[in-house]
């Protein structure tokens, strides 16, 4: 394992933000990010999501389709 596979990403680029939530097209993330469900940061002229925004997405998703845990 490379030290670039051991480091865990906490950006995705918007092509696998967009893969990541199951392959929506890039007008839907846009569209989570200007609604504030996601974070996007920019880093020169490149845009990323954040891994943290896109788990947290993901989980309120998931408990809106009444999919969360039952304690």
């Amino acid at each position: 394992m490379t030290t670039k596979e051991k480091v865990k990403r906490r950006i995705l680029s918007i092509e696998k933000s967009c893969e990541y939530l199951g392959g929506i097209s890039k007008v839907s993330l846009y569209n989570r990010v200007n609604e504030g469900e996601l974070t996007l940061i920019k880093i020169g002229r490149r845009s990323f999501i954040t891994l943290e925004s896109l788990d947290a997405y993901l989980d309120r998703c998931i408990e809106a389709a009444g999919g969360g845990d039952a304690a």
